[in-house]
């Protein structure tokens, strides 16, 4: 099976990407900058992993990646729309900040969709998978809004898309608190956190399943149910902004 990955040059892109690739998959990717890791490597040095240099910001860069994809060696069975921005939290809400994040967790995910599915695209895709967010169930209660709010705008994309595709498979999963480096700039209790891997392996264990909510670990539930009960202020004080050294 041929596996599109949005944004694998690190975190959860990256264990999606190598455990797939464990899985006995072919791995089709992009990201900024070049994958690290021996296992990314190794694959795309044995033809087992095809990486594209792609910023979801750059229309001409997604229609040369777009043009690739459709080659018929190059067709994904599966699609996964990992990628996403987080602008620092710290620094408050920003209109160059919102517009950044929708860009790449909005637009830079329904580009895929539209160039690969609608009209008379000749890819077989069969499922897409979106990678979402708990924040879209507390956006006014976490400190990063831009990235919550686009998250929630493109789950909601994703549910409005179902009637449209029949054919195609849409999952949304909800990893939780994944230990990244996007994680990194909020303070997190240690208990709420899990591995990329951890949460790859379930992103994956949803390919080929008619499951369309998915959460990744009952942390991340009782997580979710946590917040959902505090305050909005005491919510922010556990998720409180990290301050970058200046």
């Amino acid at each position: 099976m041929k596996i599109f990955i949005t944004g694998i040059s690190r975190g959860l892109g990256r264990a999606i990407a190598e455990e797939a690739l464990a899985a006995g998959h072919r791995v089709i990717g992009i990201s900024r900058r070049p994958p690290a890791g021996d296992v990314l490597e190794a694959a795309m040095t044995a033809g087992r992993c095809l990486w594209f240099s792609c910023d979801l910001r750059d229309a001409s860069a997604v229609e040369s990646v777009l043009a690739r994809l459709k080659l018929p060696e190059n067709q994904p069975d599966v699609v996964i729309l990992n990628a996403g921005a987080s602008p620092d939290p710290s620094n408050g809400p920003t209109c160059a900040a919102m517009a950044e994040t929708f860009a790449v967790n909005v637009i830079g995910a329904m580009v895929w969709i539209e160039g690969l599915i609608a009209g008379d695209s000749p890819a077989p895709v069969r499922q897409v998978i979106y990678i979402s967010s708990a924040a879209v169930f507390n956006r006014n209660r976490i400190p990063n809004l831009a990235y919550s709010m686009s998250k929630y705008v493109g789950t909601r994309a994703i549910c409005r898309l179902r009637p449209r595709y029949p054919r195609v498979q849409f999952t949304v999963v909800y990893p939780g608190f994944i230990d990244t480096d996007m994680l990194g700039r909020i303070s997190i209790p240690r208990w709420m956190k899990y591995t990329t891997h951890r949460a790859a392996k379930k992103v994956l264990s949803t390919v080929g399943t008619n499951r369309r909510f998915v959460p990744v670990s009952r942390r991340g539930i009782l997580a979710g149910l946590l917040f959902s009960l505090l305050p909005p202020q005491a919510a922010r004080l556990v998720m409180k902004p990290r301050r970058r050294d200046s």
